[in-house]
């Protein structure tokens, strides 16, 4: 039984009450299983609220057949706003907000609880273990691990996958504005409140299974979105970080127009060639830190995911298409 710290009895880990909110969108193929993994806690959730952006598949459906409330999602269809409006309708002390491609391991609640215990943990970042079922999947995985910054604050989880106290949320809460660097924008704020007074500790023992994108189609739809929404982020900050989050996203793109345009037009090599060293040296770095051989699969994956973020940030000013 994985379990980092032990209580003096179950009815204190009741004390607090925990309300789960899964924010979906056409997630039939992956929802029963999310469920079933929170009703099959060892300390159960106190109620569990489904968030639905309006699924055109049986989502909702799927969900009725458990115990959960549902909550039909309104206003600018997004994850801030999903993530938002469910806590909005939660009732317990902790919330945690999840999408439904995550399952929580058996004794996660038990394990945060017991965290929770002390009056000044306002948030407990849970153990996230990316599941692998497919090449592609183990791609981004490697991917994202070889890119992870060394510089990132440990309370930070690359991810908005938290519980944390229902009053603290609700005095930061997501910006509905962004969507590319919500989980970012959201930490920033929350550790210039409360981290000189509070404590946000990581829970080992707490593990969530999460998934990456399955296909390139579902990639593509993420990058369009982040494309899309990117601009309310940069136009809120400017910073060191922001200027490596962006260069990260278009600098593979713009190597491959300027190698296209030197083709037709020579003094675009002296643009071409540096680009080329910088996206060689990044994906070299990836399969070092990463301790991987898949050279070629991150340099395509780096590319395509460029491509769709430029398509989507230059939608944003010729479509008048809001929301995820």
């Amino acid at each position: 039984m994985n379990k980092e710290l032990k209580t003096k009895n179950n009815e204190s880990n009741n004390k607090l009450k925990v309300s789960i909110i899964i924010i979906t969108k056409n997630e039939e193929e992956v929802i029963a299983q999310c469920l079933q993994s929170l009703f099959n806690q060892s300390v159960k959730p106190f109620e569990v609220i489904v968030v639905d952006g309006h699924s055109t598949d049986n989502t909702v459906e799927i969900a009725k057949k458990y115990p959960v409330r549902i909550v039909e999602e309104t206003g600018v269809l997004s994850p801030s706003n999903a993530r938002n409006l469910g806590v909005e309708n939660a009732t317990g002390e902790i919330v945690l907000v999840m999408g439904a491609d995550a399952e929580l391991d058996k004794y996660c609640i038990e394990n945060v609880l017991c965290h929770f215990e002390d009056p000044k943990v306002i948030v407990v970042v849970p153990n996230l273990e990316i599941r692998i079922h497919t090449r592609f999947e183990k791609i981004q995985k490697l991917w994202y691990y070889g890119t992870r910054s060394r510089f990132r604050t440990p309370y930070g989880t690359g991810s908005s996958i938290q519980f944390i106290r229902k009053e603290i949320y609700e005095e930061i809460r997501f910006d509905p504005r962004i969507g590319f660097g919500d989980d970012s924008d959201f930490r920033r704020r929350l550790l210039k409140k409360f981290s000189k007074t509070h404590k946000i500790v990581r829970s080992e023992g707490a593990k969530v299974l999460v998934d990456l994108p399955h296909t390139i189609s579902e990639v593509k739809s993420q990058n369009i979105w982040y494309g899309r929404s990117s601009r309310e982020y940069y136009a809120k900050y400017h910073g060191f970080d922001a200027l490596l989050r962006i260069g990260s996203m278009v600098m593979p793109f713009v190597f491959l127009v300027s190698l296209v345009l030197s083709l037709v037009w020579w003094p675009a090599v002296y643009v071409m060639v540096p680009l080329f060293a910088l996206v060689v040296a990044r994906n070299l770095i990836i399969c070092l830190r990463s301790n991987s051989f898949f050279f070629f699969d991150f340099l395509f994956f780096d590319l395509f995911r460029s491509i769709f973020f430029i398509y989507g940030f230059l939608q944003s000013f010729f479509v008048k298409k809001v929301g995820r």
